[in-house]
């Protein structure tokens, strides 16, 4: 009778003992499903250990998320799966994760904010689309957008490289935070400037291909570009600035009166300007000089050459580096790298001031120059005895004042066209691209624009867990290698001994 109470009570613990094990494996399989479900849902929920934060929203994102007042889109061009296991980039040692992790964040903190993945592999038609074929994508792309635009951001927006000449190697940052906060800003404002690029019709000298490095430049500094033939088309509605890039053949009458319609009264409060390259091989175009003159500006058909061998970029006397005029606004209170303006024309400033219309020079070579004629080259001509200083770029303002607030319209020659070419645009040597975003801003009145974001970066494969030595041995020898092993084994020998005496 006893053995058999003995082993009914046994079962009846025992079989006690299993459910309760059954229900706390289940309660713990059932706690990591749903806190996996609260970290997706909640992304904040995660602790972010790094030194710099990189897995958290800095405030001035914070700032620029929560000012965000129209549905806007982030798209990761990649597999979800792959972001998550930091599949990509994961050959430089970058953890990609950290997009997903931001996005996420970003996602939680306004409910305007949608966040999708797109595998361009398995959907190659999403980047032909009539919204993103204008955009650059590949793995790893993140678009931003809204109804006003798209803003494609490759992953060389998101993590840097520079080459250390010590190590001959590279080394890589990541920027994820305030690229996104930059494409943010741009995606979100209903309009930024316009630049519209002429051409089509007089087989311009910087094609579109050519002004690549141009448009990268203006676009990172949250301008808008499109192209207009105006033989054939009217000025875009919203332009802000016209590029003429070196024609070969000159304007018509029409083109001529479209681009004094665009400077007109009709226009007067608004900031305009109307910017024109040249070079010493164009023929004579007696249109659009004409057109200049009237702003005080006429380019030679000459070229300068510089006679100190300090001044040039390249063993061509042609090759020379200009000085900004150290008063005028896009160059006052800046220090620029060296101003490159490779084979120019000079140029000419016909007055100082007519008809409402004041002249500037921007830049000028130093005194040790000297003109030839467009068709002589650098080694059959004999440097005379007189030498002069040359202004290579210039600008005509007519101001205006509306209801008490300022305008200007104005027009740009630059002597060189080569100066807005990649080889001086994205070579950090040379103050081009800094000082043409500058001008941009200042001829539309945008000199403090708010849609670009101040880059911080944070370099990879730093020890980056901000933790003392005696914290990391309480967590890593005294916690995970010695206390919860030592629970567990507690934990079973008492229940051995439980089940044992049962």
């Amino acid at each position: 009778m006893k053995i058999t109470e003995h082993l009914n009570k046994k079962a009846k613990y025992g079989g006690i003992s299993t459910v309760a094990t059954i229900v706390f494996i289940a309660m713990i399989v059932l706690f990591n499903v749903l806190l996996s479900a609260l970290e997706s849902a909640f992304p904040s929920m995660t602790i972010d250990m790094t030194e710099d934060r990189i897995y958290s929203l800095s405030d001035e994102l914070k700032e620029t998320v929560d000012g965000i007042e129209v549905p806007l889109t982030i798209t990761i061009c990649e597999d979800e799966e792959e972001v998550r296991a930091d599949t990509l980039l994961s050959n430089f040692g970058l953890h990609y994760s950290q997009v997903g992790i931001i996005v996420e964040k970003i996602r939680e903190r306004n409910p305007l904010v949608s966040v999708q993945y797109v595998d361009l592999d398995r959907n190659p038609l999403f980047s032909s689309g009539e919204r993103y074929q204008n955009l650059s994508l590949s793995e790893g792309s993140v678009i931003v957008e809204t109804d006003y635009r798209a803003v494609a951001l490759a992953t060389i927006d998101l993590y840097d490289r520079e080459f250390d000449y010590t190590t001959y190697g590279y080394r890589y940052y990541m920027q994820v935070d305030s690229a996104l906060n930059t494409a943010i800003l741009q995606a979100s404002v209903s309009e930024i400037p316009l630049i519209a690029i002429a051409g089509g019709s007089h087989a311009e000298m910087l094609t579109e291909d050519a002004l690549k490095a141009f448009s990268s430049v203006m676009e990172a500094a949250s301008f808008d570009l499109c192209t207009v033939d105006l033989l054939k088309e009217d000025i875009p509605e919203g332009a802000d600035i016209i590029l003429i890039p070196t024609p070969a053949t000159d304007y018509t009458e029409d083109e001529i009166r479209k681009l004094d319609l665009f400077l007109s009264e009709d226009y007067q409060n608004t900031n305009r300007s109307v910017w024109i390259t040249a070079h010493p091989s164009q023929a004579e175009l007696p249109n659009l000089t004409g057109f200049m003159n009237e702003w005080g500006m006429d380019p030679e058909q000459k070229m300068v050459l510089e006679t100190d061998s300090g001044r040039l970029v390249y063993p061509d006397a042609s090759f020379l580096v200009s000085d900004l005029s150290p008063d005028f606004e896009p160059a006052k209170g800046y220090t620029y790298n060296l101003f490159a303006t490779p084979q120019s024309r000079p140029v000419d400033l016909l007055f100082d001031a007519s008809n409402g219309i004041a002249v500037y020079a921007l830049s000028a070579t130093a005194d040790s120059c000297y003109t030839v004629d467009s068709d002589q080259t650098t080694y059959d001509v004999k440097v005379p005895d007189r030498l002069y200083r040359y202004t290579t770029a210039a600008i005509g303002i007519r101001s205006r004042f509306v209801a008490e607030d300022y305008y200007r319209q104005s027009v740009v020659v630059f002597g060189s066209s080569i100066m807005f070419t990649q080889s001086y645009l994205a070579n950090a040597t040379f103050g081009n691209a800094e000082y043409l975003v500058n001008l941009a801003k200042y001829v539309t009145n945008t000199t403090a624009s708010k849609y670009v974001a101040p880059t911080v970066r944070t370099e990879a494969y730093k020890q980056d867990i901000t933790m003392s030595e005696r914290t990391g041995k309480v967590f890593g020898l005294g916690i995970f290698t010695i206390g919860i092993p030592a629970c567990i084994i507690l934990a079973g020998i008492a229940v051995f001994l439980r089940r044992r005496y049962l």
